[in-house]
C-alpha cells in the first residue's frame, strides 16, 4: 500500500522510526474505519505528516518567494516540494522560469486545511474538510510532496493512477 511503501522509501522516516510508526499506526487505524468518501483525507493526512518528518513540508502560511502572507481566495502553486508554496503574482514568475511543481493549484481553503491539521492529532485532523472540487488538486499536491520525501517515483501511485 501507499502507507507501507512511504515507510519503507523513507527509510522508517528518515531515522524517525518511532515517530514513522507512530504515522503509519495512526493512518492504517483510520483507513480501518474510514468510510470510503473519508479514504482520501486518510491518504492526504499520511503523505502531508510524512513530508514533516523528512523537513519538506512547505509552509502554506506565506508565498515562498516574497515572504507575502496569503489571503482568503487565492490560488497558490507549490514551487516545488520542499521549497514552499507561491502566491499568485509569483506563481506567474516562476511558470516563466519552470519552476513549478507538477502539482496542480491549490485553494487557500486547503492551504488552510493543512496548515489548521498539522497541529491536530490524525484522528482529529480527519473531522475537518476542504470543499469538494478542493480535494483533488490537494490530493495531488501531497502525492507530489510524497514522491519528494521518498526521493522519487512511487509504485502504489504509479499503479493506481486511476483509483487514487
Amino acid at each position: 500500500s501507499f502507507i507501507a511503501e512511504g515507510a519503507l522509501r523513507t527509510d522508517a522516516g528518515g531515522g524517525e522510526r518511532e515517530s514513522m510508526y507512530a504515522l503509519v499506526l495512526d493512518a492504517l487505524r483510520a483507513l480501518e474505519t474510514a468510510k470510503d468518501e473519508r479514504i482520501d483525507y486518510v491518504l492526504v493526512q499520511y503523505a502531508w505528516r510524512l513530508a514533516g518528518l523528512m523537513g519538506i513540508r512547505p509552509d502554506s502560511s506565506a508565498c515562498v518567494r516574497c515572504g507575502r502572507a496569503f489571503s482568503g481566495g487565492e490560488v497558490l502553486r507549490l514551487a516545488g516540494a520542499g521549497e514552499g508554496f507561491l502566491c499568485p503574482s509569483c506563481t506567474q514568475a516562476a511558470s516563466a522560469e519552470n519552476a513549478l511543481a507538477h502539482a496542480p493549484p491549490l485553494s487557500a481553503g486547503a492551504a488552510r486545511y493543512l496548515e489548521r491539521s498539522a497541529g491536530l492529532g490524525f484522528a482529529e485532523a480527519l473531522r475537518s474538510s476542504v470543499e469538494g472540487p478542493a480535494l483533488a488538486p490537494l490530493r495531488l499536491m501531497v502525492f507530489e510532496l510524497a514522491r519528494a520525501a521518498c526521493e522519487g517515483p512511487l509504485r502504489t501511485l504509479e499503479t493506481g493512477a486511476g483509483i487514487l
